[in-house]
């Protein structure tokens, strides 16, 4: 659904150039599994890593539980909860949710951009 799509900045290019991704959040991910499977139909774990968090996401289905996970580093923003949203996101992904966003074309801006999260904002 392109209201759950945001965009974020990826990197900055040496020629001043400035690229951002769309991304869904974990919330979103999370109401989309609850859609599709039932809130009592599915489950996460999550394994910390020397690095960073391994997302483990477990439906139940009808010929039993399909599992599948992925991994992401710890983030520069608040490392834990940022590491554990990114692992749960990619694990979905292996679910197909979001795949389709990477196959998006890459947007470029002239300039430099720099997120700055509400919380952070004097």
């Amino acid at each position: 659904m392109p209201d759950e799509i945001e965009w974020r900045v990826q990197s900055k290019t040496k020629t001043g150039k400035t690229i951002i991704v769309p991304y869904i959040t974990n919330r979103c991910v999370m109401d989309r599994f609850d859609e599709a499977f039932g809130w009592d139909n599915w489950n996460n774990e999550f394994k910390e890593t020397s690095n960073g968090f391994i997302c483990i996401i477990k439906v139940n289905t009808e010929d039993g539980f399909v599992v599948k996970s992925d991994g992401a580093t710890k983030t520069k923003i608040e490392p834990e909860k940022g590491g554990i949203s990114d692992s749960m996101k990619r694990a979905a992904v292996q679910f197909g949710l979001g795949r389709c966003l990477y196959s998006y074309p890459r947007i470029m801006l002239e300039g430099a951009f720099e997120y700055v999260p509400d919380w952070a904002k004097p």
